[in-house]
This record gives structure tokens, C-alpha cells and sequence, in this order.
């Protein structure tokens, strides 16, 4: 028996190739739901009245992952065995910045000289140190903000540690067509579950790892409500912010494991404990570079911003909440983005606060009352992905550096543990995201069946 440690798409992708393979695999999920970082729901809510209650949005949404970044192979494998569309991203560019509105996806003065100086660098150091040394002075103050507001906003780094190369690579990759998968990433991660259970496979949905007992060939997983699962070897899959917010390798006792998996007010910071400790990995998984967002989604009565910015796509501002993109066939919907080290003053702030940021944002560029949103809005939801106790963040970003670590990260624990997850990636497309999972999901589980032939 292969445990799988999270029912995200790293944990599904190796669960159904193991499977496919002959293997038994059982995957456990702390969440009451697979998907981990996918999230596609209609769960929504609404003051009206004056006081919140819950409603549904009229179609689905995106809580947690949303774009296919180009023709991504596993990802499109799977949307088409699922028989599932992908449909290309639409709408016009818009930038709006101190008030002054352009319409296409030009970067600032002086952005090519950037990339220029990027690819030249013959050692890698921090992207913040990069801008010290190559693009001080005064002159150079508007492109700095604008590389820290991209590093941040898409790649979520903070720039005192973020790796240069690293950006260099993403950044001048052609990611091609942007694409939605009709009906949302979950209806992909629905099928593979499905896949998973028609092949003999089982997924135990609210249990939360907590402690992983350990010897070469037998493993032991603890929940936290004291269950206990044992196999041959274990896959773990599980963000990396749970895994930097475990114990430095000491197990927990069995007694002491019955915490709550979420707690108002902040999230459960237990992560996963180890026996025996393997402090190497532990150290790995620190020198990994994590970030974090909050998304909202709001739904209006009517589309307000069509008057300044007919056929809006996209959108970057300078606002406190900068980012905002309509979706094809979801009228009347906008969702915002606010990522990177800039959010960490708002982390658990109560949704009231967190809405009035992106109004007052909204009002801002398209000069509209905050109250007249207010009145149009219709539902709305909030994704403070650094609240969210078995993920603790959103997405990874590169640190200098760091590339050692990942190694280590991808060499089996005495063939008994094993781990995935897009934190792991290093193939050639856009890391941090579901295709990065998908891969290191299907390369971990064929580094398993090589060690257990």
C-alpha cells in the first residue's frame, strides 16, 4: 500500500499513474474536499439586509488556481481524455496608472533594459540587489517599483530573496494562449478522482496528517484526530507551506494530536512532524521560496467599468488591490488579485475590510463612488490563501540558491518517503502552477515503481 499525502493536483496525478500500474494507493486529504489549491465552487456571499449570509454566484468560480498558461502537455492530456474544453482568454489589455489609461501590454521605460542585464548576469543574486546595483538613482525609481510590483503580483516573491535567473527564465518564456477550463479547473480534478476510485483507488477526505512514524519500507501516518494509516511508503504531496510550518523533525505523540484542523481567528500552524526527524529535508523545505494570495471575486449588478475600459480583459493599476480580469461567459464578474510579500499587513483581516480595499480600489480607477459599488454588488467571496490551514500560502517562487534543495527534496527518505508538489518543479513551462503539480506528481510516482520493482 503507496500513501498519498494530499488530494491536490500533484497527489491525484501520482495516484492514478501508480494505480494504472498495478499499485494499491490510499490517499488521505485534510480538507473536507479534493483539490487542494483548485478550488471551483459557486459559494459566495452577500450584506444584504446589512448583515452577511450566504449565496450562491450564478455560475461557478475560481477560489484557487484559474489559468492554463499556454498548451500545456498534462494538462491538456487530461482535459482531453476528460473530454473537457479549454477556452482562450478574451478582453483588452488596460493599464491605468496615476489616472492615465493605456491599452496595450507595454511595459515600462526601460523594462528591455532590464531583461537585457538579467540575461547578462554571469552569477545570480537577489532581485532587489540586481535593482541596487544596476538600476539605482533616482531616474530609475518608477522601473524599480514596476519589476517589484510584477515579482510580486505574479510570481508572489519577495524580492530580497528571489532568484534573478530564475525571473529571467519565466519571464521571457512565451507562455502562449491563456486559457479557462470550461466549468472550472475542479471539473479536471473531479474526473481524475474519478479515474482513481474506478481503478480500485481510495481517497479519505478530513484527515489531516499530523505525523508521519517511519522505517525503511513501513510507514505510519497519524491524523489529527488519531487515525492511523500504514503502508510501504508514503508520497507526500502537501503544499509547502505546511510543510515549513512542521516541527523541526521531532513527532508529535499520538495523544497530543487531536487539534482542531481550522480555528477562527488564524490557521492551525502544525504542519507535518517526522519520526525519526530528517533534518536535511527539513532544512529544504525552508530554503524554498513560498508566497501568498488573497483573491476576491465579486459579482455586480452591471458592468461599471465598461465606460472606461470597454472590454476589459485584463487589468494592472497602482492601486492598493492592483490587478483585475474579467472572465469570458461570467457577465458582470471581476476578480481582483493581491499577491506577494504587500499583503502580509491584510493576512487575516475580516472580509468587510478586505472588500472595502478593493472597492475603494475599484473606485479609484474607474471614478466611481465606493458607496455605488457597494449598492451594485451582488456577491462577493474572499480567498485569503495564507489563512487557509492546509495550505498556508498560495504558490512557490524561485529563492537564490535554492536549486540544491530541491534536489535533495527529490531523493527518496530510504525509498520509504517520497514528495511532489509544483514547489518541486524544474521542467521548461511556468512553475507555480497546476501544470508544475501534474508533473512532479507523475514524475514522483515514477520514482516510486522504479525503487519498488
Amino acid at each position: 500500500m503507496i500513501l498519498v499525502i494530499g488530494a491536490g493536483a500533484s497527489g491525484l496525478m501520482a495516484a492514478r499513474d501508480l494505480l494504472a500500474s498495478g499499485r494499491e494507493v490510499l490517499v488521505l486529504e485534510a480538507a473536507p474536499r479534493i483539490g487542494g489549491r483548485i478550488h471551483t465552487t459557486r459559494s459566495g456571499s452577500t450584506h444584504a439586509g446589512g448583515s452577511k449570509s450566504s449565496v450562491e454566484f450564478p455560475y461557478s468560480v475560481e477560489a484557487g488556481a484559474e489559468f492554463v498558461h499556454g498548451d500545456l502537455p498534462l494538462t491538456f492530456e487530461l482535459l482531453t481524455a476528460a473530454g473537457i474544453k479549454a477556452i482562450p482568454t478574451e478582453g483588452q489589455f488596460y493599464r491605468s496608472n496615476e489616472g492615465q489609461w493605456q491599452k496595450e501590454n507595454i511595459r515600462v521605460k526601460g523594462w528591455d533594459k532590464v531583461m537585457e542585464r538579467m540575461a547578462s548576469l554571469d552569477e545570480d543574486m537577489a532581485v532587489a540587489d540586481f535593482l541596487s546595483a544596476y538600476f539605482g538613482g533616482g531616474e530609475n525609481e518608477r522601473l524599480r517599483w514596476a519589476v517589484r510590483r510584477f515579482a510580486e503580483g505574479y510570481d508572489l516573491a519577495d524580492i530580497h530573496f528571489a532568484s534573478t535567473k530564475a525571473l529571467y527564465r519565466e519571464w521571457s518564456r512565451d507562455e502562449g494562449t491563456q486559457y479557462h477550463v470550461d466549468g472550472g479547473y475542479g471539473k479536471m480534478i473531479d474526473w481524475i478522482a474519478s479515474e482513481i476510485e474506478g481503478m480500485g483507488g481510495k481517497i479519505v477526505l478530513s484527515a489531516p496528517a499530523v505525523a508521519v512514524e517511519w522505517a525503511p519500507g513501513i510507514v505510519r501516518v497519524v491524523t489529527s484526530d488519531g487515525r492511523i494509516f500504514q503502508g510501504t511508503a508514503a508520497l507526500i504531496t502537501v503544499p509547502l507551506g505546511v510543510l515549513q510550518a512542521g516541527d523541526a523533525g521531532v513527532a508529535l505523540p499520538i495523544a497530543d494530536t487531536n487539534v482542531e484542523p481550522h480555528r477562527s481567528g488564524g490557521p492551525v500552524r502544525n504542519g507535518l512532524t517526522f519520526d525519526p526527524a530528517i533534518p536535511e529535508y527539513i532544512q529544504a523545505f525552508h530554503a524554498l521560496g513560498y508566497g501568498s494570495v488573497i483573491k476576491l471575486l465579486l459579482h455586480f449588478s452591471e458592468p461599471f467599468w465598461e465606460k472606461e475600459a470597454p472590454g476589459l480583459g485584463f487589468l494592472i493599476s497602482d492601486q492598493n488591490l492592483p490587478t483585475w480580469w474579467t472572465v469570458s461567459g461570467k457577465p458582470n464578474l471581476l476578480t481582483g488579485w493581491f499577491a506577494g510579500p504587500r499583503t502580509i499587513p491584510y493576512q487575516g483581516k475580516p472580509d468587510p475590510e478586505l472588500i472595502h480595499l478593493g472597492l475603494e480600489s475599484l473606485a479609484k480607477i474607474f471614478h466611481v463612488s465606493i458607496a455605488e459599488l457597494h449598492d451594485q454588488l451582488l456577491t462577493y467571496r474572499v480567498d485569503d490563501w495564507s489563512q487557509d490551514p492546509y495550505s498556508l500560502g498560495a504558490y512557490s517562487y524561485e529563492k537564490v540558491g535554492e536549486k540544491p534543495f530541491r534536489q535533495i527534496l527529490h531523493t527518496p527518505v530510504e525509498n520509504t518517503i517520497f514528495f511532489a508538489g509544483e514547489a518541486l518543479y524544474e521542467g521548461e513551462h511556468t512553475p507555480g502552477t497546476v501544470e508544475a503539480a501534474l508533473a512532479t506528481g507523475r514524475k514522483a510516482a515514477e520514482t516510486i515503481l522504479a525503487a519498488w520493482l
